[in-house]
Order: structure tokens, then sequence, then C-alpha cells
């Protein structure tokens, strides 16, 4: 039987034997391997293919529209996933936000909380090192606090907790040490 090869057809084989358009486009095939070469692309000419009746029209326009249907509904589907899915998104960019601006209260928190039990440590080392001082230089009077260095007045202030400015001199020191030791 010849079948309608189509343009972009080369040939196939079945059994060793190859099955190639003539000049002409069409492919001579043998009977029994006719299903064979339509899988292949192969048609039949316009005069043997079957008549197409008003009741087959309708049968295949039924079809169509009901793939059409098919395919619109699908298409509806999708487009519905589509809206889902960047709705979705749109929430996970909320929620990654949240947790990142709540990441980052948590680290200034972190940090506040260090500082604020730094801060605490340091006030409790004065403390104590006032307390120990008190306990230790209760006998501290002016005329020792006038005999001391500028060495020694620094340690004693220091000791008793006393900001010391930046370039102080023994005066200045001799005056912060004044109610320091009275205290």
């Amino acid at each position: 039987m010849k079948l309608v090869a189509p343009v972009t057809f080369g040939s196939f084989s079945h059994e060793g034997k190859s099955f190639s358009p003539d000049k002409e486009g069409f492919v001579d095939v043998p009977d029994h391997l006719v299903e064979l070469a339509k899988s292949h692309g192969l048609t039949l000419p316009a005069h043997l293919a079957p008549a197409i009746t008003p009741e087959v029209e309708e049968d295949l326009r039924s079809q169509l529209n009901a793939a059409l249907a098919d395919n619109k509904a699908l298409l509806d589907t999708a487009s519905i996933q589509e809206k889902h899915i960047g709705e979705l998104e749109a929430q996970l960019a909320l929620v990654q936000q949240a947790a990142h601006a709540a990441q980052d209260d948590s680290n200034v928190l972190k940090g506040s909380v260090a500082a604020q039990e730094l801060r605490i440590a340091e006030l409790e080392q004065q403390l104590a090192a006032s307390q120990q001082a008190d306990d230790d230089d209760t006998s501290v009077v002016v005329e020792d606090v006038n005999a001391m260095t500028v060495r020694e007045l620094r340690a004693y202030l220091t000791g008793k907790g006393v900001a010391i400015p930046a370039g102080a001199n023994k005066d200045a020191l001799r005056v912060l040490a004044q109610p320091a030791q009275q205290a």
C-alpha cells in the first residue's frame, strides 16, 4: 500500500528492510506494516482516506469541544494554583521578614542584657572594693592624704571607686581624696 510521507520524513526499517519515500513522496509499505508506518507519521493518500460524513464531523467537533473544555478547566486550575502560589510566596516573604526582625530584636536584647550584666558586675566590683577600702583604710586622715604621692593617691582613689579625671595633678587628687576618706 502506498502511504504519503511527511516532508521531514527520512525512512524507517523493519526486520532489516528499509522503507523510504520515492520522488513523489510516497512510501510503498506491505499491508501488515501499515499501522507501524502510520506510527512513523505516514498517512493514507487523500483519495483513500475515509470520507468525513456529517455524523463523523459532528462527533469530531464534539470531541474537540470536550478536549477544549478540559484544557480550559486545566488552565483555570493552573491559574488558580499560580495565584495561590503567589499569595503563599508573599506570606513566606512576610514571615521571613518578621523572623529577621525578631532575630535582630533578639540580638539587640542579648547585647543589652550582656551590657547590663557587665555593668552590674562592674558596680558590684566597685562596691566590694569600696567596702574593702572602708574596712582597710578607716584610719586614713587628712595628714595621710597630704603625705601621699601621686601614685598612692591614684591607688587610694581607685580603691575607693572614685573616678579620676585625665591629667589630674597631685592637688586635684588630694581634693578628690578628702571627701573620699571622710565618707
